[in-house]
């Protein structure tokens, strides 16, 4: 399975790819704006994004909001990581189809989990085969 990971930091975006390339999702793609983001979505086959809330050119939600809202996105997994962590935007993400919520700094056994938890939303296994 192919994994886009979209966060404004490098630094971020290869600690989670190494997470997922220990969890033996190896298909990893990154991105650092919404723009970039959209531009793999559509040339890519990917099963999971993994979203910072807070991006430079939109917000995280706003990206989910628009994978949802195409056909061709609109199964894709969505785990959206942020630095805060309230009640009403883990409600309101999860209203426009957030599958999981990971607060930074980020544990490399919660996001295990919580990827394997968002692929079991989504109806499929934590296989990491394409």
């Amino acid at each position: 399975m192919h994994v886009l990971v979209v966060d404004q930091s490098q630094t971020m975006r290869r600690i989670i790819i190494n997470t997922l390339r220990q969890m033996g999702y190896h298909n990893c793609h990154e991105a650092g704006t919404g723009v970039e983001a959209i531009r793999s979505l559509v040339a890519l086959p990917i099963g999971l994004v993994v979203l910072q809330r807070h991006l430079p050119d939109m917000s995280g939600v706003d990206l989910a909001r628009a994978l949802r809202s195409k056909e061709a996105t609109r199964s894709v997994g969505i785990l959206m990581v942020t630095k805060n962590e309230s009640k009403e935007e883990i409600v309101a993400a999860r209203l426009i189809g957030v599958a999981e919520w990971v607060v930074t700094p980020l544990n490399p056994n919660v996001l295990k989990t919580k990827i394997t938890a968002a692929m079991r939303n989504l109806g499929r296994t934590d296989d990491p085969a394409p």
